[in-house]
């Protein structure tokens, strides 16, 4: 089961608006951040980080058309933001990190950055950087968009209230660790291969390993499902798995969200076997364990 993040930003409108006066009368008032909810898929396994769009509205009265305001993105909440990341808690205290940018690679491109903006729609970016495993649940950063008239001190300004959550889902992988070949070497009965396959399964929820095989557990010579084979069984972490049912149940890991894994054979018997290269295909899957 691949994981789902649900991102939302919310923000409540107000139903009468104040201003923040400057000099000339130009006014900023509170801006508007849309849609309600921004929602996003995020797994960690993916190959790149989600990004996921969002619109702040600056909303500005009797101002110039060109007139340049500045948008800050930041928290009324201390210790939600570092200046850079966006940290957002859940269940026992777990966090995920995100960062706002408006993706031009020139202003805000961090958190509580101020963004160079004029009236009408500015499209700014929640960003969540792929490998980020904790546990299933609810992930809530609460927000703060603010429009200033300019960037001296005790600029007018106007704030709108908005939140970051994220929705986790259950999320499983598996990456190599050492080697993808068992060589078994000259067979005779009983053989395993000197040096195992490891690998390691990532799991924020427990996790069932499947090993499946080209051959049905057979060393066929030459690769050749027609010719002779001589049958083995699948070893993984030191037990033999039931070739018809070779899965295995394991917890969630309790380090880190990783645990590694062994994976060997044992050949049973050659007798008879003419004398030629054997091989098999081995493939070994990783799925969450939910519900029980």
């Amino acid at each position: 089961m691949r994981a789902a993040f649900l991102l939302t930003l919310a923000g409540a409108a107000l139903a009468a608006p104040t201003a923040a006066y400057a000099d000339n009368d130009c006014a900023v008032l509170a801006p508007s951040v849309q849609p309600d909810p921004v929602t996003a898929t995020y797994n960690p396994f993916d190959a790149v980080a989600t990004n996921r769009d969002f619109s702040v509205d600056v909303r500005t009265v009797d101002c110039p058309e060109k007139e340049e305001f500045f948008l800050t993105i930041d928290s009324p909440d201390v210790g939600v933001t570092d200046g850079e990341n966006i940290v957002l808690t859940g269940p026992g205290g777990e966090t995920l990190t995100a960062i706002i940018s408006d993706r031009s690679g020139v202003n805000g491109n961090g958190q509580n950055d101020r963004f160079n903006v004029k009236q009408g729609i500015a499209t700014l970016y929640v960003q969540l950087s792929r490998g980020q495993i904790v546990s299933p649940g609810v992930y809530r950063a609460p927000m703060r968009a603010t429009t200033m008239l300019n960037n001296g001190n005790n600029t007018p300004h106007e704030d709108q209230l908005f939140d970051v959550i994220v929705t986790v889902g259950p999320v499983v992988g598996l990456a190599p660790a050492t080697g993808t070949e068992l060589d078994l070497g000259e067979l005779e009965a009983g053989d395993s291969a000197v040096t195992p396959v490891t690998f390691d399964a990532y799991a924020n929820v427990d996790y069932e390993l499947s090993v499946s095989s080209d051959y049905a557990f057979n060393l066929r010579r030459n690769g050749n499902p027609s010719l002779e084979g001589a049958g083995y069984v699948p070893v993984l972490d030191g037990t033999a798995l039931a070739v018809s049912d070779a899965e295995a149940d394991f917890s969630r890991p309790t380090v880190d969200f990783h645990r590694r894994h062994e994976l060997n054979v044992q050949v049973p018997s050659v007798n008879g076997l003419p004398a030629g290269d054997y091989e098999d295909v081995l493939t070994v899957q990783i799925s969450a364990k939910v519900g029980g």
